[in-house]
């Protein structure tokens, strides 16, 4: 997995818009994991619950 660096400003210039999302209707579904799972996933020295 690459991890892209996340700045204030973006890249370049988008242009026209082309697509509008809204998140009227949105459900967070949480489950137990093993953190073992998912550390490999996570930016360095972040350790999951």
């Amino acid at each position: 997995m690459t991890v892209e660096p996340v700045t204030a400003t973006p890249p370049r210039s988008v242009g026209s818009t082309v697509f509008i999302q809204t998140w009227a209707r949105l459900t967070f579904l949480h489950w137990a994991v093993e953190p073992e799972r998912v550390q490999p996933y996570l930016p360095v020295g972040v350790r999951p619950d």
